[in-house]
């Protein structure tokens, strides 16, 4: 009898792969009509695209990958013949042997996943990093290398379809507005996050933003022992203070970590930091692999990263900058005399947040994709707004509003799928138009 996965991106495959080598028969399901078994590598006996469904009354189990949506035809389908709808993080739990630090949030998780898992590498340990960022959590689970522990990001779609996942640190970073076009109110998609605490023990760790009000109302209840961060206040965790991150867990200070030499730029990264230091030392890692890895780390491309001077602004992609929340803690990266890109495909979020430092923050505003005459509507006297059609000419119109140690920054509160493949396209498209900029000033 065959198990069905709907959805055959990376964490699909993962696990038709998987099922495959246990001599079980897959069978693939995928809105995208041009897959075939060379594309799909072999993983599935059987492949049912653009629409086309299998007879779940033959099918066994039923997974749905993250970017599926339970709404689905093909879900409803699996829901009406009784299938339970399984997720990947379960299944790779269940079969994981190390130690798991989970990290979700709506913004800083790649980063926070990344620097801890260069953190858990300095301390010599043999750790799998990935999740929701790279390489799906079954793989790891799955990899020979057999690691002693798992560092992954998980996304609140994938905990949706949690009923064991037990990280013995969970970390959420922060909850503003995403996913709205998912999620029936934000309540739900808070909700959704907050099940990465739903099934510690004392014995484990939760991490969370004490700056965040929906952090804290998600841990009400959690069992595990609790381990705050804060940018802002003294808390029983780790805490921003004069240029260091401090651990005192019990109220007394036990470590300080220098921010000197450390490259990450903004607030939010401040936050990530926070967090990270927070989940390594809660596992026990020692000082130094911290302090050192704090000093080196480069940090994530398309996330306030800096690309060139021109006439003297400086600008920044910050391409994985999808929802409003992430916009806002870029701009407060900066002070004044911004030139923002915004826009994209819509998420279903309320932009309106982002007036305030619009106003106060920024010169212009430059509008492209679906979104631009939504957001338009929200920012309208906040700033000037300039609309364009493409991503060259939103660059050539930065260099002409923008000034002196201004900056010009792309962050688009949207995500990318109107215009391009993805986030990454999109950064590298801006950084692509930046540099031919740079080239012709020359």
């Amino acid at each position: 009898m065959p198990i069905a996965v709907l959805g055959l991106g990376k964490t699909g495959l993962s696990v038709a792969r998987h099922f495959s080598a246990l001599g079980e028969t897959a069978w693939g399901v995928d809105d995208n009509a041009a897959l075939d078994r060379e594309k799909t590598g072999g993983a599935c006996a059987e492949l049912f695209l653009g629409g086309k469904l299998p007879d779940f009354a033959r099918v066994t189990r039923c997974f749905i990958s993250p970017g599926v949506d339970p709404r689905h035809p093909a879900a409803q389908a699996a829901l009406a013949r009784g299938l339970k709808l399984e997720g990947e993080l379960e299944l790779a739990f269940a079969l994981a042997k190390g130690r798991v630090i989970a990290v979700t949030g709506t913004n800083g998780k790649s980063t926070t996943v990344s620097l801890l898992g260069a953190v858990y590498r300095a301390a010599g340990e043999n750790v799998g990093v990935g999740g929701n960022l790279g390489t799906p959590f079954l793989d790891l689970v799955r990899d020979p290398k057999n690691f002693s522990c798992y560092v992954v990001e998980v996304s609140s779609y994938q905990l949706e379809t949690i009923e064991t996942f037990r990280p013995k640190v969970a970390a959420l970073l922060n909850v503003t507005d995403d996913h709205l076009d998912r999620y029936p109110n934000f309540q739900a998609y808070l909700a959704a996050k907050a099940r990465i605490f739903a099934f510690q023990t004392e014995e484990d760790f939760a991490v969370y933003d004490d700056d965040d009000l929906y952090c804290l109302e998600a841990i009400e209840g959690a069992k595990a022992r609790r381990a705050p961060f804060s940018t802002a206040k003294k808390v029983r965790g780790a805490y921003l203070h004069e240029g260091k991150i401090l651990w005192a867990p019990g109220g007394r200070v036990e470590s300080e970590f220098s921010l000197e030499r450390c490259k990450l730029v903004g607030l939010h990264n401040l936050e990530n930091v926070a967090c990270a230091v927070a989940c390594a030392k809660a596992d026990g890692v020692a000082d130094a692999p911290i302090q050192g890895t704090l000093d080196t780390f480069q940090g994530l491309p398309h996330r306030i990263e800096w690309v060139a001077e021109i006439d003297g602004a400086n600008y920044y992609d910050d391409s994985k900058g999808t929802n409003v929340g992430a916009v806002v803690m870029s701009l407060a990266s900066f002070d004044q005399d911004v030139v923002l890109i915004l826009g994209g495909k819509d998420k279903g979020g309320d932009y309106a947040p982002l007036k305030p430092l619009v106003r106060h923050k920024t010169r212009a505003v430059i509008l492209l994709g679906e979104a631009a005459d939504k957001i338009a509507a929200a920012l309208q006297g906040s700033a000037e707004l300039v609309r364009v059609g493409s991503m060259r000419e939103a660059v050539r119109k930065a260099r002409e509003l923008s000034v002196p140690r201004g900056v010009v920054l792309l962050s688009p509160a949207c995500s990318s799928f109107d215009m391009f493949k993805d986030y990454h396209d999109r950064g590298e498209q801006f950084k692509k138009c930046v540099r031919e900029l740079q080239g012709e000033g020359k």
